[in-house]
This record gives structure tokens, C-alpha cells and sequence, in this order.
């Protein structure tokens, strides 16, 4: 495996992006640090639009990139690592892959029909 060197300066800007299009997809104040209870189904609700916005964000590797851009896929493939091991830890890791699946599958058919 590479390594690959990070500046705190990239690693701020990535964070500081990534927060801000969190904000944007969830809500101004999905970041609070208010505890909610949960259902099982809204667990699995939450876990998959939080995998499918983290996958969206992920950089595909390629030869030379940038700091940012390494940075971006550090904090997103950490992300979704942490997410798949909250979904074991909860026992729901089949309900929202189903749940990816078919939001994928009606995500696809609604924009080839249009």
C-alpha cells in the first residue's frame, strides 16, 4: 500500500467541503450533536442515505492526485468504514444494503424515463 501525505491545510479544506455538502443534503442542523432515539427503520433509513451520500462524495482513485482530493477520499472512505461497522454493530448491515439497492434501482429508472 502507498502512502500518501496529507497537509493539515488540504485536510482542513476537505473536512470543512465536505461538512458544508453534508449540511446541504441533510439539513442545516443534521450535524447536531443532540441524542435522538431511534426506530429500527429509521436507523436503517438514516445509515443508507448516509452510506449512498458518502459513496457519492468518494473520489475515485487515480494516479496524481491532488492533496484535496486525497484528503476528500481519506475522510469519505473512513466514513463509509465507520457507517458499515455502526450498521454490524446495530444488525441491520442486509436491511440497508436492500435499502441502496432499490433506492439505486428507482434512482436509475426515474432518470432513464426522463
Amino acid at each position: 500500500m502507498t502512502s500518501v501525505k496529507i497537509s493539515q491545510k488540504n485536510m482542513s479544506l476537505a473536512k470543512k467541503s465536505l461538512k458544508n455538502l453534508y449540511k446541504v443534503y441533510f439539513g442545516e442542523n443534521s450535524l447536531n450533536d443532540t441524542e435522538k432515539e431511534y426506530t429500527r427503520d429509521e436507523l436503517i433509513l438514516k445509515y443508507g442515505k448516509n452510506l449512498m451520500f458518502w459513496n457519492i462524495h468518494l473520489p475515485d482513485v487515480k494516479p496524481n492526485m491532488t492533496e484535496f482530493t486525497n484528503a476528500k477520499h481519506f475522510i469519505s472512505s473512513n466514513a463509509i468504514e465507520q457507517l458499515w461497522k455502526k450498521c454490524d454493530e446495530y444488525n441491520i448491515r442486509n436491511e440497508v444494503e436492500l435499502y441502496i439497492k432499490v433506492s439505486l434501482e428507482t434512482e436509475t429508472k426515474i432518470s432513464v424515463e426522463f
